[in-house]
């Protein structure tokens, strides 16, 4: 187990999460892809 100075830094405080664009693994509906589909799908 690594000391409180050693460990990394959680997902909260990491400047990679208020990166824009940056996608979480929490959030796949948000990946333009699976919205491209849907949109497809509504116009049909």
């Amino acid at each position: 187990m690594l000391p409180a100075e050693e460990q990394p830094l959680p997902a909260a405080v990491s400047p990679t999460t208020k990166s824009p664009g940056y996608i979480t693994e929490l959030e796949p509906e948000m990946e333009p892809e699976e919205n491209d589909g849907d949109d497809e799908k509504s116009e049909g």
